[in-house]
Order: C-alpha cells, then structure tokens, then sequence
C-alpha cells in the first residue's frame, strides 16, 4: 500500500495496523502461555528490514513492522530461560509465487530480492537457536547496521530521492 500518507483511505491504513500489528499480537498471545505452561516451544513474528526505516510512501508498512520488531524483542526477553523461543524474521524484497511485482517495484534489482524458501529456513534456525532478531541476506544486514550509525535524517533523504526516480 505505496503512497502519500495523507492520501490514502483510513480504512486501508486501519487495516494494514491490524494485519501487519494487531494480527501477531493476537496470535503470539493466543499461543504463548500454553508454550510457557509447557517449557518450550517458539513464535516467529514476520517483521521487515522496513522497520529500521524511516519509509517515506510506506510510513504505516515501516511504523508497523517497527512495532512487531519491539514487540518480538521484548517478549523474547520477557520468556528467555522459560524454554520459550520469540523471533522477529526481517527480511527485505522477497519474491512469492503468488505476488505479482508491483509497479513501484518493478526497478528492484535482481540481487535485493531473497529467495523465500532460504527466508523461512533462516527464520526457523534462528527460532531454534533462540535468537531475538533474524535478518536473512548479506545485503539486509549491511542496510540494517548501516541504519543504526547514519543519521535518520540521511536515510529519510535516500529513501525520499530514490521514490522520486
């Protein structure tokens, strides 16, 4: 759902909160407790490389998956040492077989998108190994720790520029 913020209808933006937040929260808490209650188990909560961005065009994509990012990380360190797995999968452009590119993407080059069979490999090694964060991809692990040292502000620019192109 690409597009100005301020032009796009409340009930799209409501419904990609409820989709891409409400959603995970609703279904981690209906598991959780019977995994806690039993000593082990693991919750894998698809987020986004979009989450470490400021996305100018998808600021309810990025705000949302910002938000399942958090809230993984505080339930993982909420259960730690109960025997209980939270995970935050984040990858970046991954093709599905039943996802048409959208136009907005159609420029993508070839080496961003992640093959999503390798993506749901990472996020289950990652739940087994109880790891709070996943991020599948050489190239999405450098754009995530590029994002935790150059200012917002530069990112905020680059990713603005690159929407005009």
């Amino acid at each position: 759902m690409p597009g100005e913020f301020a032009e796009l209808g409340p009930d799209a933006v409501v419904g990609q909160v409820m989709l891409n937040a409400l959603a995970p929260v609703r279904l981690t808490h209906a598991a959780l407790p019977a995994m806690l209650a039993a000593g082990h188990g693991g919750v894998l909560n698809v987020s986004s490389v979009a989450g470490f961005l400021a996305l100018p065009r998808s600021a309810v994509y990025g705000a949302t998956k910002a938000f399942v990012t958090s809230f993984s990380e505080s339930l993982h360190a909420e259960v730690i040492g109960r025997g209980v797995h939270v995970t935050a999968l984040c990858p970046g452009f991954t093709r599905t077989e039943s996802q048409d590119t959208p136009d907005e993407l159609a420029g993508v080059p070839r080496f961003a998108w992640l093959d999503p069979d390798r993506v749901a490999r990472a996020g289950l090694a990652a739940v087994a190994a109880g790891r709070p964060l996943c991020v599948p991809g050489t190239q999405y692990q450098a754009v995530t720790g590029l994002s935790r040292i150059v200012p917002r502000q530069a990112i905020r620019y680059a990713i603005k520029a690159a929407w005009r192109r």
